[in-house]
């Protein structure tokens, strides 16, 4: 007996095959894309703490304060964003040996240590600068001449703080070989100066809950952009860049 299949039913059929077909390759797209977005960590270092208070404003801010504000709210929209982050420190406090003769140094070599051991894409540390001249201003990035890659995260990243304080940032990222978290590094890793505390304008806007979102925003772009994460959720700051 011969089955004759009615037009209609066949292209209903056809339809939903194809609604089917689209639904589970979406869903596995987006799976994947978060798969690989998860499997993305990167390693957030707030400079100074405890006993160090990194520089302090004429007013008495501590640079500490404010490095461990930003890096905690950017931490924050990483994660927001499927990124995993590892933190040198998540409280008030330094890492050094406290049997160690040299505390500034001991310190120094546990970051550099938790950059090297730790299975991450790359390393952000953040701090504030500091001049003897008062109008000096602007973020700046700075970076190891030896990696490629750190230039490349210092230049997405000094390109997203272009206007932190609503005042055009004419700084460009900055090379150096003195600064031992950047020497050695087999994963791509850069300092980012938020703000001048010797400047009293900067130092007294970046106390402000709304520019610390702002700066933490733009370094966490960068950081996305980097390991070419769109994202897909970006706190209310981002209309204000």
């Amino acid at each position: 007996m011969k089955i004759h299949t009615h037009p209609v039913i066949l292209s209903i059929l056809l339809l939903c095959f194809a609604a089917g077909a689209f639904f589970v390759g979406h869903m596995a797209l987006s799976y994947a894309t978060f798969q690989a977005t998860e499997n993305f960590c990167v390693l957030l270092d707030a400079g100074h703490g405890g006993a160090d208070p990194g520089k302090v404003s004429a007013s008495g801010i501590k640079e500490k304060d404010i490095n461990l504000a930003i890096t905690l709210k950017c931490k924050s929209v990483l994660e927001q964003n499927g990124i995993k982050v590892i933190l040198t420190r998540s409280e008030d406090r330094s890492l050094e040996d406290s049997s160690s003769p040299n505390k500034k140094s001991s310190d120094l070599k546990k970051r550099k240590a938790l950059i090297k051991e730790s299975k991450i894409n790359c390393a952000v540390s953040i701090h504030q600068n500091s001049f003897p001249d008062s109008s000096s201003c602007g973020a700046q990035v700075f970076y190891h001449p030896n990696y490629s890659e750190s230039k490349r995260l210092a230049s997405l990243i000094q390109a997203q703080m272009h206007s932190l304080t609503g005042i055009e940032n004419h700084r460009k990222i900055k090379a150096n070989t003195d600064y031992y978290l950047l020497r050695d590094n087999d994963t791509p890793t850069v300092i980012a100066e938020v703000c001048f505390l010797s400047n009293p304008s900067e130092a007294a806007m970046i106390t402000e809950e709304t520019i610390q979102e702002k700066a933490a925003f733009q370094i966490a772009m960068g950081i996305m952009q980097f390991l070419h994460v769109h994202p897909t959720n970006s706190p209310s700051i981002l209309s204000e860049t």
